[in-house]
């Protein structure tokens, strides 16, 4: 049996989708959903030793990791993601989708930004990262 998914934690912002209209479901790559609905964050950029910044949310997470930084816990929540999916990789099919709200991104950075660890650092020649196509549910 194979261990259960990672569970939203208390960096996670789960939406209450009663308020909105399910539109329908698409299947993306990490990039597509990327480069159409941007997941920025307001944060503290802790690798520079900013103050606070506009970023990219997965880059920031990656920047983070990277730096060797081990007490956020956005990041934490994230790599404990992607090193979960890398260690069950078939266990991406069973991912919550990502959830965009007219056309914002609503839910999913520590999944997507789990997938972009993956590909830019733990597992970067695995191509099935960049290849995998994320459930994406549309709501207006």
């Amino acid at each position: 049996m194979v261990d259960p998914i990672p569970q939203p934690g208390p960096t996670s912002n789960i939406p209450d989708l009663k308020s909105f209209d399910f539109k329908y479901t698409k299947y993306m790559t990490k990039d597509e959903v990327i480069k159409k609905y941007p997941v920025r964050l307001r944060l503290i950029n802790e690798v520079m030793n900013d103050t606070l910044d506009t970023a990219q949310y997965y880059t920031y997470i990656l920047d983070v990791l990277k730096a060797g930084i081990t007490t956020n816990a956005r990041a934490n929540k994230v790599n404990e993601y992607a090193n979960y999916l890398k260690k069950y990789p078939m266990s991406r099919l069973r991912l919550p989708p990502i959830v965009i709200v007219g056309d914002r991104f609503h839910d999913g950075t520590h999944r997507l930004s789990a997938i972009h660890l993956l590909e830019n650092l733990l597992d970067q020649h695995n191509p099935v990262w960049s290849n995998f196509k994320l459930k994406v549910n549309f709501y207006k």
